[in-house]
């Protein structure tokens, strides 16, 4: 699910120009171009790290401006995650962590798991986050004097999931059905008995829809999550879940428990 773009950093003067961080703080859409006047094409919006991928795993960026980009990647914990202890420093290095990405060219990243400290019954999360930082050009010469330009420095944030070797594999149809609703006066208790993360698209208890803002936060593993909802709202829980691509899954219906 996007999240509304907004300048994180203050505006900071450098010479003739004004650099300005434009931060997605997650890109969780099937739209592999996360912003398209930027013109750097992701791979995907959500990255898979199998365990058994010993060697580590692969990443790949394309610039398809005319404008070369200086590429900074880093793993980080997942930002307002409740992370375990295990999970406070990013177990992960990202390989090449700087590099010049020239115009139509295509950059591949290297993510590789340093220390497995993770737990392995259920799915561990953190945060891949590229930042794209605009090449000053030749042009610059030919600004005219007190002219100000601002460059744009894209920081794309997307969701790392790490994946022990020994989970069940479960379609999205199977993870759906081990989620179970139940009403709480002015709350709507989420739980989830399987070990991977859940993720909502839409969430709606009779004619009433849990605020999309809410739903950006994940059902952890084998654990549950409360979600605001009118005490006047009953009928059927219908929902829709993000698979591993980004995609929006069909529509499931179950009773809500009282």
């Amino acid at each position: 699910m996007n999240r509304p773009s907004r300048i994180r950093d203050p505006l900071r003067r450098a010479g003739g120009y004004l650099l300005a961080l434009v931060t997605v703080l997650f890109v969780d859409v099937a739209d592999t171009r996360a912003n398209p006047r930027e013109g750097i094409t992701l791979q995907s919006t959500r990255v898979i790290y199998p365990q058994e991928r010993e060697k580590g795993i692969t990443f790949i960026l394309k610039n398809d401006t005319r404008v070369p980009y200086l590429i900074q990647s880093r793993v980080i914990p997942l930002p307002n995650n409740n992370a375990t202890r295990k999970q406070a420093e990013a177990p992960f290095i990202v390989l090449p962590p700087l590099k010049r990405l020239n115009s139509d060219e295509q950059l591949t990243l290297t993510l590789r798991l340093t220390k497995n400290s993770l737990p392995d019954d259920r799915e561990s999360i953190f945060a891949l986050q590229i930042k794209a930082i605009p090449a000053e050009s030749d042009s610059r010469d030919n600004s005219l004097p007190g002219e100000v330009k601002v460059m744009l420095a894209l920081q794309n944030t997307l969701k790392l999931f790490y994946r022990p070797a020994q989970l069940p594999v479960y379609t999205i149809e199977q993870i759906s059905d081990k989620l179970r609703f139940v009403k709480q006066g002015s709350q709507l208790m989420v739980s989830n008995s399987s070990p991977y993360y859940v993720t909502f698209k839409s969430l709606v208890v009779g004619n009433t829809a849990i605020d999309v803002n809410a739903l950006f936060e994940m059902i952890p593993p084998l654990g549950q999550l409360t979600y605001p909802l009118s005490a006047s709202a009953s009928g059927e829980v219908q929902w829709q879940l993000i698979n591993d691509y980004g995609y929006t899954s069909g529509t499931y219906r179950r009773p809500l428990t009282q």
